[in-house]
C-alpha cells in the first residue's frame, strides 16, 4: 500500500493501514476453511484492530509538526512510541497477508501482497477458478477502499486544480459512461486507475495532504464487516469446528460486538471531539 498511497503524517500513516486492512480482512476472511480456521482468521482482524486504536490515539495526541512536539496529553501511552506501534500494525497486516498466501496456494510473497494489485493475485493464483468468490470479494473491497480513499483526498482539498477529481468521484453515481458500473471490468479497473492516480497527485502536492473523516473510516469498517457477519457462522462448522466463535464486526442475534472494533470506532470519535473542541 505504501506504493499507491502517499502519507507523511501520522495520522495518515494509520488510514494508511486501516484503508490494507480494509482489503486484506474479507479475502482472509472469505478464503478460510470452515471451523478453528475461520475463528483464527476472525481473531487476527481483532487483533489488528486492536493495534489500530493505539496508533490512532497516539497519532492524535501531537501535533507532529511542531518542535517540540506539542502533546494534549503526555500521560496517554504511545506518545512517542509512535514507530514501534506502526511496526506492530505491520506485523499484523504481514501475517494476514501470509495467511491468504497460503488459503489461496499464492506463487507470490507477503510484501507483493501488501501491494493489494488484485488483477495481479487472481492470475498468480494456481486454482483462480475454485477460488474465484474469493477474489471477487477482494476486488470489490478495493475498489470501494480506493473510492473511499480518494473522497478523502477530495474533502480534503480546497484549491480549484482538486476540480478534476471531484468531478471524476461524481461521475460514478451520475450515470456518467465514464464510470457506469455496467462498463466492462478492464473499463471500471481503468477508471478506478484514473481516480486513484489523481488522489495520489492531490495528496503529494498539497501540504495539508489528505485525511480520512471519522465517517469514512467507518465506511471502511463497514466493509470488513460484511465479511465478518459473513464468517461468523462458519466457526461452527467443519471437522475443526469451535465451541467459542468470535466476532469481528458489531453485534448480532447470535455475537456480541467486537470490543477492539469498539475500541477503534472510539478512537475516531476522539479525534472527532477533538477537532470541534479546538474549533
Amino acid at each position: 500500500m505504501d506504493k499507491l498511497l502517499f502519507a507523511s503524517t501520522p495520522e495518515q500513516r494509520a488510514d494508511r493501514y486501516l484503508l490494507s486492512l480494509a482489503i486484506l480482512a474479507p479475502v482472509i476472511l472469505e478464503s478460510s476453511e470452515a471451523g478453528l480456521e475461520t475463528k483464527t482468521s476472525i481473531d487476527r482482524v481483532r487483533n489488528a484492530y486492536a493495534e489500530l486504536a493505539e496508533l490512532y490515539l497516539a497519532a492524535q495526541q501531537c501535533q507532529f509538526d511542531t518542535t517540540p512536539f506539542v502533546c494534549n496529553n503526555n500521560d496517554l501511552p504511545g506518545v512517542f512510541q509512535f514507530e514501534n506501534m506502526s511496526y506492530d500494525v505491520q506485523k499484523s497486516l504481514f501475517q494476514i497477508a501470509k495467511a491468504i498466501i497460503v488459503n489461496l496456494d499464492l506463487d507470490e510473497s507477503a510484501e507483493s501482497l501488501l501491494s493489494l494489485n488484485m488483477s495481479s493475485l487472481s492470475a498468480l493464483s494456481k486454482n483462480g477458478s475454485m477460488y474465484f468468490r474469493t477474489f471477487r470479494r477482494g476486488a470489490a473491497s478495493y475498489r470501494d477502499a480506493i473510492v473511499i480513499y480518494s473522497n478523502g483526498v477530495a474533502r480534503s482539498c480546497l484549491h480549484e486544480d482538486c476540480e478534476s477529481l471531484k468531478s471524476l468521484l461524481r461521475s460514478r453515481y451520475s450515470g456518467s459512461e465514464v464510470a457506469s458500473p455496467r462498463n466492462s471490468p478492464a473499463s471500471q479497473e481503468r477508471y478506478l486507475k484514473r481516480v486513484m492516480g489523481k488522489a495520489r497527485d492531490m495528496s503529494e502536492t498539497r501540504a495539508s495532504g489528505w485525511k480520512l473523516t471519522p465517517e469514512l473510516r467507518i465506511a471502511l469498517l463497514g466493509i470488513i464487516d460484511d465479511a465478518c457477519h459473513a464468517a461468523y457462522p462458519f466457526q461452527v462448522e467443519g471437522l475443526l469446528e469451535t465451541d467459542k466463535p468470535s466476532n469481528c464486526g458489531p453485534g448480532n442475534a447470535n455475537a456480541s460486538q467486537s470490543e477492539e472494533r469498539t475500541r477503534l470506532v472510539s478512537a475516531f470519535q476522539r479525534r472527532q471531539a477533538s477537532s470541534s473542541a479546538s474549533q
